[in-house]
Order: structure tokens, then C-alpha cells, then sequence
């Protein structure tokens, strides 16, 4: 017997199935989605060796030897449908074996009260590389530095994604409704979004910081280097601009906006997208929209607080973000911690939860930085835990950094994995088979991997979010402007996380593999299909069964 389920990020569907025996003869699946009423074979991108058919077949004919998928050609508000049907090797060709049920039908988009936005910044991608027409890495990176700058351009409204389009959406809304919004913002220099901004007049109350450069002195008022200067240049005047210019260890690194209605809040967005080019669209980056009034109030009072401190961190500030705002919304229960804190208490909530995993954990990182970090808490459960649990997550860089790495062995970071739990992000540097080069990074971005994610058994019967502008380590608990929102029961939102991680999981950990391969003079394996059905074997033995029970909540 197959089973087969989905689930959706609100951008695309991520499906996931399961044999209950090996298959004799399988060489993989055919994945069929029925979509609006039609149904088709979905493609694969690797085939047989030997074979030299054009990329990409039908996995009816290049059959899918896994068992998941993720399925980024969908558009919110579609209506899709799954099923898998075993291919099996029948003289010189393939004939269908065991077929799973159709999965149950689902709507693809965001979740209400508490929605979730992607961008899709993973810019190591094949169809980045194709859509920009190809080249060396400084040809790519050429092209897509024009291309995120230029309004309307294609390139860049692929990558942004739900992402841009909801924070247009909420500004645009607050305009047509005569509404205020209240944002607080660590980087501004997106064309759209300033102009947005602008659109609002004095309806638009932002709190601009001096972004990750900032004032060099407070005894010399002179001494500034702001990130912002020349978005902040275009505000003056024109919009409710409060500047919020930190110096030393801080950080103004909120992203939040609260839409209000009049004095009442409505709603607030918030996550870890920053209001740039690279931010929408070269950075993997998240938004999280909770349309209730009381969350919103919080970080209206926040923002209010962050306004009466100026360029300060009084004690007042400090006392007030030691108090959380608990409330239920749809059913979840949310818990909104604001920092810096006196004690940390931001990231022990998150560990108490981390500590009680009982089926997995999935996670996306910036960098949360060396030691006592939710990144070392995980890592610890990895070592220390039940062997049940199953860990996948990517960090955008070894946070222990050259000297002292802690995801790679070796004082010079040899590229050998600490294992396949944790990855970085790698792209494809030169060009076979069917593969072409792609971005490392942008040259002007520095991040690959921007989201502060953790999610915890997404499919148990307690799921929890936890998310917000918070880099999930102990400066941002103790030094910056930052939100941390935790998530406990919004299993559809859990869920939604979960697809991003992974996908960002299966990017670059097939990619870093095929970079060590090289390294170390090791032909890349995996670039073809097998022509048997070994392939099987490595969902048999107790990771492979773990990794299978985990998606479907065993």
C-alpha cells in the first residue's frame, strides 16, 4: 500500500509519500497532479545514463526515486490533487506498478488569521540561471544586480515572490482605506516599497534606522555611516520619518509594520524580510501577517516606545520588553517577545519548547552566532536526544566562523559536512550534464539564507512556529531591536514553514554534495538515475524510516 499527503506553503506544494514495503522492480514514481479539474505528469529533471532525451521528461518516463517532491508550478488559490503510481522495470521500458489514493484536495495560499509569505531567494537555482540567460558567476551577477533594481522587471518579481506583492498589498490597502501604518525598519532602498511609503504622505509613521551601519560616536554627531542615508533622503518631509541611528553592539533590526485604523490596530506583519532589493529577492526571507488586534497592539506599543527612546536603550525600554504579550488567535497560541531583553528569557522560552520536541525539528538560519544559540540547542538535541528525532536546517554561514568553525571540522573549514543534518548554502560553479552554473551570492547582498525559522513537529499534535526578525542567539536577545514570535497549535502555518526549509534543505544539500565530490576527486554521484531499484535501500534502514515517519507525524 502507498500513501500520499500534501501540504502547501501558500506558494507551492510540497507532497510526500510512503511505501509499506519495498517495491521489487521500482526504479521510482510517477507523480501526477490533478490542478483546477485537469491532470498531468509532472516532469524530473534527472533521467537515466545513457539516456539523451531533452531535460525535463515526464517521471513517468524519468521516474522520481524518492519520495517527496516539492511543487513550485502552482499559483495561489489553486485547487490540486496528488497521486504517485510505482514505475517498474518491464523488459526494455517501464510499466506501472502500486499506485497510491489521490491525496486530499487542497487550496494553495497564505492561511488566515495568521498567513504566511515566502519570497524565493534561493538564487542558486537552474531556473535563476536560465531566466537570466546564463554566463560565468560575474556575468550572473551582473545580470541580476539590474534586474532586482528595475520595477516590473520579471527576473525580479519571480524572486520576490508573495513576499513583495503582500507588503505592496498592506500599503496600497492602508492607502485606499485611509488608514495609518506604523513600521519600523532596519533596511530601506527597495523602489517599490519606498514609494509605497510615500504614497501613504504623513499617514506613514517610520521609525528608519541607520541599518547594519550605523554612528560611529554619540560624543560626535558627525560621525555617521547610515545604511539608510539616501532612503531616508526621499522621506524627509514627506512621510512621519523618526530616525532610530544605534551605535556599538545594536541593531535597530525590526521589520514589523502595523496597519491601524485611526488609533486602533488591525493588524502587523512581521518576519525576516528587509525592506531592499537583495532582501525581496536574493535572500531566502519569510513574512508572517496576524490580522488580530491585540498582537497588533503590542507592536504598536512598541513602536511607540522605540519612538520615545531615540537613539537610546533607557531602562524603561528593557523592563517593558521583559513582559511578553500572550494571546489565542485562531485557535494558536502566540507569545510575542520583544528585545533586547534583561535575561534572555526570549531565547529559554524557545528552548523550553526546542528541549520537547518529540518527532523533529526543520530550521533556517542567518546567523545566530557561536555559542548559546538555538542553532547549539539544536545541535546538542542532535547529539544528546532519542534518535527519533529528526533534524534538517540550513544556516546562511558557519557561525563560528574560519578559526573556530562549528559546522565543519578542520581549522581551514575543509568543506567536509559535520553531517547531513546542517548544511550551507553551495551552488553548482561549473557546468555537466544538464547543469549550468549558478549564483553563489549577489555581490551587493550579503546573505544566501536571511530567515530566523525553527519549527517543531510540524505534524505532531503540538506544532510550533517560532519566527520574527530575532537571528535566534544571545546578541540579538541582549543588543538589538528585534521580535521573536512564537507560534504553539497553527499546524497550516507549521506546515507551510516546514515546505520552505526543506525545499532550501534539498537545494543545498545536493549541492554542497556535488561540491565535495569535486573537492575531493570523487566522480557526482546522483546526477543520473538508477537503473534498478536500490535506490529503495536508503529509506529502509532507521534514518530512512525516521525521515518518512516524520512527514507523515509518527
Amino acid at each position: 500500500m502507498i500513501d500520499i499527503a500534501c501540504f502547501t506553503s501558500g506558494d507551492d506544494v510540497f507532497v510526500h509519500w510512503r511505501s509499506d514495503a519495498t517495491i521489487t522492480g521500482c526504479l521510482g514514481f510517477a507523480l501526477y497532479r490533478e490542478r483546477n479539474g485537469k491532470t498531468a505528469c509532472l516532469d524530473n529533471y534527472i533521467g537515466f545514463s545513457g539516456d539523451n532525451a531533452k531535460s525535463p521528461q515526464p517521471s513517468g518516463v524519468w521516474p522520481l526515486q524518492r519520495y517527496r517532491w516539492v511543487d513550485h508550478l502552482v499559483d495561489a488559490g489553486d485547487e490540486v490533487s496528488y497521486r504517485v503510481v510505482a514505475r517498474i522495470k518491464s523488459g526494455t521500458g517501464l510499466a506501472d506498478g502500486p499506485k497510491s489514493p489521490w491525496s486530499t484536495t487542497l487550496t494553495v495560499g497564505p492561511g488566515s488569521p495568521i498567513g504566511v509569505y515566502f519570497n524565493r531567494g534561493i538564487v542558486a537555482s537552474q531556473w535563476v540561471s536560465r531566466l537570466l540567460g546564463g554566463g560565468d558567476h560575474t556575468l550572473l551577477n551582473q545580470k541580476l544586480t539590474k534586474a532586482i533594481e528595475t520595477p516590473g522587471n520579471p527576473v525580479r518579481n519571480a524572486l520576490s515572490g508573495y513576499a513583495r506583492t503582500q507588503m505592496l498589498t498592506l500599503l496600497g490597502d492602508a492607502k485606499s482605506a485611509g488608514h495609518d501604518i506604523y513600521a519600523s525598519i532596519y533596511e530601506l532602498n527597495d523602489p517599490e516599497l519606498i514609494d509605497a511609503l510615500l504614497a501613504l504622505g504623513k499617514r506613514a509613521h517610520v521609525i528608519l534606522s541607520n541599518g547594519s551601519k550605523k554612528r560611529i560616536s554619540h560624543t560626535n554627531p558627525a560621525q555617521y555611516t547610515d545604511g539608510n542615508k539616501d532612503s531616508r533622503a526621499r522621506l524627509l518631509g514627506k512621510v512621519d520619518l523618526h530616525d532610530r541611528l544605534v551605535v556599538d553592539d545594536h541593531l535597530s533590526h525590526h521589520k514589523f509594520l502595523v496597519t491601524c485604523d485611526g488609533t486602533a490596530p488591525i493588524s502587523v506583519w512581521t518576519g525576516s524580510t528587509n525592506w531592499s532589493e537583495t532582501g525581496l529577492c536574493t535572500q531566502a526571507n519569510n513574512g508572517l501577517l496576524i490580522d488580530d488586534r491585540d498582537i497588533a497592539d503590542a507592536f504598536l506599543r512598541q513602536w511607540k516606545r522605540l519612538k520615545k527612546a531615540g537613539n537610546d536603550y533607557p531602562q524603561s525600554l528593557l523592563t517593558a520588553d521583559d513582559t511578553p504579550t500572550k494571546k489565542q488567535v485562531g485557535g494558536a497560541d502566540v507569545t510575542v517577545y520583544f528585545a533586547p531583553t534583561t535575561d534572555g528569557r526570549d531565547l529559554e522560552a524557545a528552548r523550553t519548547l526546542l528541549k520537547a520536541a518529540e518527532q523533529g525539528v526543520l530550521f533556517l538560519m542567518f546567523n545566530p552566532g557561536p555559542k548559546n544559540t538555538l542553532l547549539t540547542t539544536i545541535l546538542e538535541l542532535q547529539q544528546q536526544t532519542d534518535p527519533e528525532l529528526y533534524i534538517r536546517g540550513v544556516v546562511n554561514q558557519d557561525p563560528g566562523g574560519a578559526k573556530a568553525p562549528v559546522l565543519r571540522y578542520g581549522p581551514e573549514k575543509s568543506g567536509v559536512p559535520l553531517g547531513k543534518e546542517v548544511v550551507l548554502p553551495a551552488a553548482i560553479e561549473t557546468s555537466f550534464d544538464n547543469w549550468i552554473p549558478e549564483l553563489r551570492k549577489l555581490a551587493k547582498g550579503f546573505a544566501m539564507v536571511h530567515s530566523k525559522v525553527v519549527v517543531i513537529d510540524p505534524f505532531g499534535a503540538k506544532p510550533v512556529l517560532i519566527t520574527g526578525s530575532h537571528n535566534l542567539g544571545p546578541k540579538a536577545s541582549a543588543s538589538n531591536d528585534d521580535n521573536l514570535v512564537i507560534v504553539e497549535g497553527d499546524a497550516a502555518a507549521a506546515q507551510a514553514h516546514a515546505c520552505v526549509i526543506m525545499s532550501a534543505y534539498d537545494t543545498y544539500h545536493w549541492r554542497e554534495y556535488v561540491q565535495l565530490s569535486a573537492a575531493t576527486n570523487k566522480p557526482n554521484r546522483g546526477t543520473h538515475l538508477a537503473n534498478g531499484s536500490s535506490w529503495q535501500q536508503r529509506y529502509a534502514d532507521a534514518a530512512g524510516k525516521r525521515e518518512i515517519g516524520f512527514w507523515f507525524g509518527s
